[in-house]
């Protein structure tokens, strides 16, 4: 079991607060090494809470997130629950087709840019199944490490570098999702 996926099954993420709704504003302040959100609500009432553990949680979390991924050209944003299925069977099919959606003509960063040179960005790959193992979700994004447009990421001063989910398309085919 990777460090990981061991801290994310031991260490439950420490309370947080009180969750933010519509119309209510966040701030953060350090005191004293101390991690502290004051939330206002709508209504003018403050609550202030202490989120140093939280933080120090998260901060962990990321650590772990690139250590385990140390060479990939993006950064793998997942949900926890995502993670923590890396190494279970993401599919049974023998070979499945991912295309991302980095550069779109949706895209505030690439709208003004021509198709041909938006595809030079865009990737479309295979990932097969080795040999009787179901392919995982880890075996997928070490994949996507090595394809050739996703290393032009950092060349293109790319925004939307973070590694987000991938949504079924078909039984076969999956797109990737990036953000900023």
């Amino acid at each position: 079991m990777s460090k990981l996926i061991e801290f994310l099954k031991n260490s439950p993420r420490p309370e947080t607060g009180p969750k933010l709704e519509v119309g209510d504003s966040l701030s953060h302040s350090t005191v004293n090494g101390r991690i502290f959100n004051t939330i206002t609500k709508v209504d003018g009432t403050v609550i202030k809470t202490d989120d140093t553990e939280n933080q120090k949680w998260f901060d962990l979390r990321c650590q772990l997130i690139e250590d385990e991924f140390s060479n990939l050209p993006f950064t793998v944003c997942l949900d926890d629950d995502e993670l923590l299925e890396l190494d279970e069977p993401f599919t049974d099919e023998p070979v499945i087709f991912i295309r991302d959606n980095r550069a779109s003509e949706h895209s505030y960063m690439w709208h003004d840019i021509d198709e041909l040179e938006r595809n030079r960005y865009n990737s479309n790959f295979r990932v097969k199944r080795q040999g009787d193992k179901p392919i995982t979700l880890r075996q997928i994004i070490n994949e996507m490490g090595r394809v050739a447009e996703y290393k032009l990421i950092n060349e293109a001063g790319e925004e939307h570098r973070f590694f987000e989910g991938l949504e079924k398309r078909s039984p076969i085919q999956y797109l990737a999702f990036f953000g900023s």
